[in-house]
């Protein structure tokens, strides 16, 4: 290989004094010191067993050609005389904007070619580690990370044609897959009656990511804004979307999730999420007998924080009234009384806590209730006591009765008459009923109204001996329970009032 307008020295062996230099076509350039024409060629010799040389001066196109050499015994030489041709141009393939284009993720393949050339050119890309090629060479990068994003790729063609070196570059554009989102708070938190605004950030995206909200796996996106996009200095994308939704306790501890999306991939960040609400309040309904020493009714507040501040509990009426007022905390342990008053602690039971979260009323303070049944002997109420005295008219009817408390309800009742059993089967002197009646009696030292019972005894036409004392006796498989009545005489004077009568009988 030689430039054009340089000098080539061929040479082959010296053998012996017969030398001689000629052209494919047969044409003899030199004879051993003499050549031909001087003006383009010259020769030189050494001794024996070294080189025999042909000089061919300033290298024209026309000198292109094979020379043989007959070095004088053994073997004719041929040699191919070759014009050093620089490669005219150097290039990565199918880059006309010069943007070397792919995808983060996805094998990338690089190839350079070197247009021409003599000697063919050795290529190479990159650092000069990967393999070279003679006039073009190819590289795969599998799998190719963000990290080569406008990173620069320089391709080199090397000759002994070239005096400097040919170099091209082109950079690397890829498409990106959004990173990781992040959200704006560490946790994700809201009360219950305060609607849920947060927001995540995708950083990376080439072209611009789109974010899909979802919470407990539903997918509300349609409540998130606009996202905004911010275009960095390396082309990617940098995209906010905010979040605002109406969330409830049934969203507590669900997850929430944002996911960023293009058309490279996706990928998401969760949270679980942290949703405040008042507590709902249920308290448990225990039944017991007069006879349990220890009673006991319990408050069960479900709210986040699960952690809850006591009011004082409230002891009610069936019908709202309010009893008493006790204090307490998640238990409340009801006073010690004696056997026969521990009927008065049945009635609905009150408790009021709060765990500093309003709810949807903009309460502060909640409430539970739960109901206490005591079972116990049947109890006169405090509307019979005052009726020991019952008064009847001569040749009229009268209904003596008593109201009475019993739970359990009396399976049976006996009426006496100055202690001698009544018998009402077949009698038209005698009746006696039962039926449901509010009644009022004094619980725990304050007068209401209770689901009691009506007991009476029906006598008919009255007569001076029937004005006696009468008994009537409850059964509901507890001690049993007497009241008696003393039934007296009235007389009706001139202003229609009644006074009453006294008899001896």
């Amino acid at each position: 290989y030689v430039t054009e307008g340089n000098e080539a020295v061929l040479q082959c062996i010296y053998e012996s004094n017969r030398l001689v230099w000629y052209t494919s076509d047969g044409k003899i350039i030199a004879s051993g010191d003499a050549v031909i024409d001087p003006t383009k060629y010259k020769v030189s010799v050494t001794r024996p067993g070294l080189y025999y040389r042909l000089h061919v001066l300033n290298v024209q196109p026309d000198n292109v050609l094979i020379y043989s050499c007959n070095g004088g015994i053994s073997e004719i030489y041929y040699i191919q005389l070759i014009l050093y041709v620089p490669p005219t141009q150097l290039y990565f393939f199918g880059l006309p904007d010069n943007k070397l284009k792919g995808t983060e993720g996805v094998d990338l393949l690089i190839r350079c070619i070197a247009d021409g050339g003599k000697p063919p050119p050795d290529v190479s890309i990159l650092d000069g580690t990967r393999p070279n090629g003679i006039q073009e060479v190819s590289y795969t990068i599998p799998n190719i990370s963000r990290d080569y994003h406008q990173k620069s790729i320089v391709c080199k063609a090397n000759s002994d044609a070239l005096d400097n070196q040919l170099t091209t570059t082109v950079q690397i554009y890829l498409n990106l897959k959004p990173l990781t989102p992040i959200f704006n708070t560490n946790g994700v938190s809201t009360e219950e009656t305060v609607p849920l605004r947060v927001s995540c950030t995708s950083y990376g995206s080439l072209p611009a990511a789109t974010f899909t909200w979802t919470i407990g796996g539903n997918d509300v996106t349609s409540n998130s804004t606009i996202p905004q996009t911010v275009t960095e200095s390396n082309d990617t994308n940098t995209v906010i979307s905010a979040l605002t939704f109406s969330v409830d306790r049934n969203s507590d501890k669900q997850s929430i999730a944002c996911q960023a999306s293009n058309t490279v991939g996706s990928v998401s960040a969760s949270k679980t999420l942290d949703v405040k609400y008042a507590p709902d309040i249920t308290v448990n309904s225990p039944t017991y007998t007069q006879n349990d020493d220890i009673r006991t009714v319990t408050c069960n507040p479900s709210g986040n924080p699960d952690s809850y501040i006591y009011h004082k509990w409230q002891h009610k009426s069936k019908y709202g009234d309010i009893i008493r007022e006790l204090g307490g905390n998640k238990t409340l342990n009801l006073p010690d009384v004696s056997v026969r008053l521990k009927y008065q602690d049945s009635g609905e039971y009150v408790c009021i806590a709060s765990n500093g979260i309003k709810n949807k009323l903009n309460k502060l303070e909640q409430t539970g209730y739960g109901f206490v049944t005591v079972n116990g002997q049947p109890v006169f109420t405090s509307d019979t006591i005052d009726r020991v005295k019952q008064f009847g008219e001569i040749d009229k009817a009268v209904d003596i009765y008593v109201n009475v408390y019993s739970v359990p309800k009396f399976t049976s009742f006996i009426w006496t008459r100055d202690g001698k059993p009544i018998t009402t089967q077949n009698s038209a002197k005698y009746e006696t009923s039962s039926f449901p009646t509010i009644v009022k009696d004094k619980i725990h030292g304050k007068e209401v109204q209770l689901d009691g019972y009506n007991v009476t005894l029906t006598i008919h036409d009255l007569k001076v001996e029937d004005f006696v004392n009468y008994t009537v006796t409850l059964k509901n498989g507890f001690p049993d329970v007497k009241f008696t009545i003393v039934l007296e005489s009235v007389t009706r004077n001139d202003g229609g009032h009644y006074a009453e009568e006294e008899y001896q009988i």
